[in-house]
């Protein structure tokens, strides 16, 4: 076997080691002094690169490279002529050549197929199915045709294969969806050429370059993330009559599924109109219809007559039928009248969580008329009153105990006729008091050691026992075990002052049986959920059983008249067709407004588009996110993937509506919520400075002297021409509150004729999809803006995740709020009462806030919560300033800088 070694003269002059290197058709092997090593031929390369006088060798095997020196020059052409002879041997002999030929082909098959499916797709968008599905067909070949591609010696062997295969190989191994990417995006702006009069005249106005892409991505999924006043509407009637006009989907394949009926019935008359002015045939059979009325349309083509809800459910959401129900269970099942009035006048009014308990100086206001110093302690009164069970609260103890250290002890609970003291201990379950209850630990063991010194009886209940729901299993036992009768009695008149009026809690279990069947909870899922809330229990548990029995009684009254509530609709309509009891026409499911999908509409959207080939294009801004309440779950939205799989993101950020100025404030204050999907919002409308201004009064039935004085001059301003009109030749004023009730102080102004106005009131959240060329934003105070009225924790159970970001969904309303607006906002406040949202727009330098006369006011933010500001006050021993949020903080200065 030949070898190769350095010559005698080329060991002294390289000062190479003595070596020998030999070849075969399996391997190098390299003999170095008494050091062996082996090479794999087919994982080696060797390299020899001729001298003056002598060759170098390089044998290079992964990362180890050996180099050898000394050998003749002459000698190079042999022994790169013996390691091509020994591959060219192990490649015959292993059947590489033969392997990387069929490895080729297939590859070539599979792109040749790819690309004649193709061509029926040459006009229109790629989807990510057809890319998935190519993908999933990818030849799984033999793992040494990435060998053959990389060594250089196999040349000869990648040339000979057919024209096009390196191509092939390289759509093989590369990122198919971006080569796609990259193929629609050519497609996109072809279309965008091709059909530009299309899209400049099928809305009144021509479509943005956003727009246009929304409407050409054709995709499986395609979600639109659009900004307030971005054109949802119009990008959505163009899609329709882009799918009809480029044959991708004919119209009576087509679902636009809006939120409501007039938002449904005004898409419908759109969509008819535009398409025939646009000459586009058979627009009148896209289908447009609310949730609930397709719902309601898929059930009775199944079961063969369409059911019908209950009249009164349009017309209060079913308030007075649970009222109906609940009446009748009270007076025909005792148990249920007792569960209900326990729950009304013991457990109406929810606990703070231990930690932030704290003494209200005022105290708390029993059904028997005492004035206790928490809200525990007026459970338990509450609960005893309910029970029939006489007590006297903090009488004095019955023996004098009182020294300089101690007053006249008063246990909180005395029962007379069994001569028994009850102390109410605010100790957790670690025994412990609150860290903000100073030295009451030491009371604790004082009066534990009066009552045993003395020998009186005590009995004690904590907080932890409260919220657990023992303390009254244990305050009964011992009641009952002394003679003491505990039974409610059913002729009991409860007082006004329950801690939960009848009507809120019909419309709090109305509201939580809605989010049930929404979210189609089980009994066992609710009752798991109570488990990993901190919430407390006995609570729960109480209000559940009421909402199981009032359901039961509900839904049977809807079957045996054969009628279905609005959740039905959504439920059932899901079920049959995901069972395959409906199959559906439809090819492109269209949806508005999707950030206010619940659960149930989410599942039949998705029951909808489950179906291959089936198109959902749905369009919706999580900034405008305000119906959490009535079952909106923001994560249809933000979670788009999750739901209905891997989709394209479109983002209209072109506003037609607000001013710039209006759009970065705006965007500003509702993004520092991290949690919300970004938008870079643009805006082309003129600007009418100043676009945000706030004025403080000093009470809020100055709100009309205000707002009558602007809208004055703004009305003269235009009559004279020198402020242009609003659209239509007419200029619309909305002025907006957080409640209805700040109309009631607005009357003057909504009441008086207006030349050149037309001024309406509407809430903030009846607000949203509307616009106007003025907003003036009334209320805007501490405990108005945001709300500080939250949803009753008993709705945390069944309510959709909310966000963990402070007053996340006050923040959009304010956003909702701010962007109604053509030209400029008004805010108007209660000086040192400011809303803590306007105190934040005036910090970030967008505004600063005047009086009533135009003078600026001053703007101190507290040292110690850095919410408030600082305002001045009077109290018993004279001015001085302190936060505007007290008693939230009690951070004072000495003097307002």
């Amino acid at each position: 076997m030949p070898n190769w070694s350095p010559s005698w003269w080329g060991r002294i002059f390289c000062r190479s080691d003595d070596w020998r290197m030999h070849v075969d058709a399996d391997s190098i092997r390299l003999i170095q002094g008494s050091v062996q090593r082996s090479f794999a031929l087919t994982d080696s390369t060797v390299e020899v690169e001729e001298g003056a006088w002598w060759a170098r060798v390089a044998i290079v095997s992964g990362p180890t490279t050996v180099t050898l020196l000394g050998m003749p020059n002459g000698r190079a052409d042999e022994l790169r002529l013996a390691v091509g002879a020994a591959l060219t041997v192990h490649e015959e002999a292993s059947g590489l050549a033969e392997r990387f030929t069929a490895d080729c082909a297939e590859i070539l098959g599979w792109q040749s197929a790819m690309a004649s499916e193709l061509l029926g797709w040459q006009n229109r968008w790629v989807t990510g199915e057809f890319v998935k599905e190519w993908r999933s067909r990818r030849p799984m070949v033999d793992k040494d045709i990435h060998k053959v591609l990389s060594k250089p010696r196999h040349r000869a062997l990648v040339d000979a294969q057919p024209a096009g295969t390196l191509k092939a190989i390289e759509l093989w191994q590369g990122d198919l969806q971006s080569s796609f990417d990259q193929r629609n995006e050519s497609f996109l702006r072809d279309e965008r050429h091709r059909y530009q009069n299309f899209f400049r005249t099928i809305e009144s106005s021509a479509l943005t370059d956003e727009q246009i892409r929304s409407v050409v991505c054709f995709d499986d999924r395609v979600q639109v993330i659009a900004a307030a006043g971005s054109g949802k509407t119009s990008t959505m009637i163009a899609k329709a009559g882009y799918a009809i006009h480029r044959q991708i989907v004919p119209a009576d394949r087509i679902l636009m599924m809006a939120f409501n009926k007039e938002a449904a019935e005004e898409l419908g008359q759109r969509v008819k109109r535009r398409l025939a002015e646009a000459g586009i045939p058979r627009g009148e059979q896209v289908t447009t219809d609310t949730f609930h009325a397709f719902g309601l349309s898929v059930i009775g083509e199944v079961v063969g007559r369409k059911p019908r809800p209950p009249n009164d459910l349009g017309n209060d959401n079913g308030t007075k039928r649970v009222r109906e129900i609940a009446d009748e269970l009270r007076r025909n099942d005792p148990s249920f009248w007792v569960t209900w009035w326990l729950f009304c006048a013991v457990f109406g009014k929810d606990l703070p969580p231990f930690d932030q308990d704290k003494v209200d100086p005022a105290g708390f206001e029993t059904l028997k008329g005492d004035i206790v110093k928490s809200q525990e302690e007026q459970m338990i009164a509450n609960w005893l009153f309910f029970n029939g069970v006489n007590y006297e609260y903090e009488r004095d103890y019955e023996h004098r105990v009182d020294d300089p250290r101690h007053g006249q002890y008063r246990p909180d609970f005395y029962y007379p006729e069994i001569r028994a003291y009850h102390e109410h201990f605010a100790l957790g379950r670690d025994g412990r008091p609150p860290p903000h209850f100073k030295d009451y630990a030491a009371g604790v063991t004082w009066k534990r050691a009066t009552h045993k010194a003395y020998k009186t009886t005590l009995w004690e209940t904590t907080s932890a026992s409260v919220r657990d729901g023992t303390a009254f299993a244990y305050l009964e036992r011992q009641l009952k075990s002394r003679g003491v009768t505990v039974k409610p009695n059913p002729a009991l008149q409860l007082p006004d002052k329950v801690p939960m009026r009848d009507g809120e809690l019909i419309g709090l279990i109305r509201t939580f049986m809605v989010h049930v069947k929404s979210n189609q909870l089980t009994p066992e899922q609710l009752e798991q959920r109570i488990g990993q809330t901190n919430g407390w229990a006995i609570r729960s548990r109480l209000f559940l059983r009421l909402v199981q029995r009032i359901s039961e009684v509900w839904d049977q009254r809807l079957k045996t008249a054969g009628q279905v509530d609005f959740e039905d609709m959504l439920n059932r309509a899901a079920d049959l067709i995901e069972n395959g009891s409906w199959q559906s026409p439809y090819q492109l499911v269209m949806v508005d407004e999707l950030q206010d999908a619940s659960h149930a509409r989410a599942r039949l959207v998705r029951a909808l588009v489950n179906a291959p080939g089936v198109l959902l294009f749905a369009v919706g801004d999580d900034w405008q996110s305000i119906n959490r309440f009535a079952g909106a779950d923001l994560s249809v939205m933000t979670r788009f993937d999750n739901w209905f799989g891997r989709a394209s993101t479109v983002r209209l950020q072109r506003t037609f509506r607000s001013p710039q100025a209006i759009c970065d404030v705006s965007s500003a204050f509702v993004s520092k919520n991290p949690g919300q999907l970004s938008k870079q919002v643009l805006s082309r409308q003129p600007e009418y400075p100043p676009a945000l201004t706030a004025v403080a009064v000093r009470s809020n039935t100055e709100y009309a002297a205000v707002i009558n004085q602007r809208l004055t001059a703004l009305d003269r301003a235009i009559g004279s021409g020198k402020i242009p009109t609003g659209r239509d030749g007419r200029t619309l004023v909305y002025i907006l509150g957080r409640y209805w009730k700040v109309k009631d102080v607005l009357q003057p102004v909504l009441e008086r004729k207006w030349g050149n106005l037309d001024v309406r009131f509407n809430t903030m959240h009846g607000a949203k999809g509307k616009e106007a060329d003025y907003v003036i934003l009334a209320g805007m105070v501490r405990r108005g803006m945001p709300s500080t009225i939250e949803d009753d924790p008993l709705l945390q159970l069944v309510m959709p995740a909310g966000d963990t970001f402070t007053h996340a969904e006050e923040r959009r309303l304010f956003y909702v709020a701010l962007t109604r607006t053509r030209r400029s906002v008004l805010m108007l406040t209660v000086e040192g009462q400011e809303s803590t949202f306007l105190i934040e727009l005036i910090r970030d330098g967008h505004l600063t806030l005047e009086s009533a006369a135009g003078e600026e006011i001053p703007i101190v933010s507290c040292p110690k919560c850095g919410i408030g500001r600082i305002v001045r006050r009077n109290g018993r021993y004279g001015e001085f300033y302190s936060c505007s949020t007290y008693p939230d903080c009690d951070g004072k200065v000495r003097h307002r800088a």
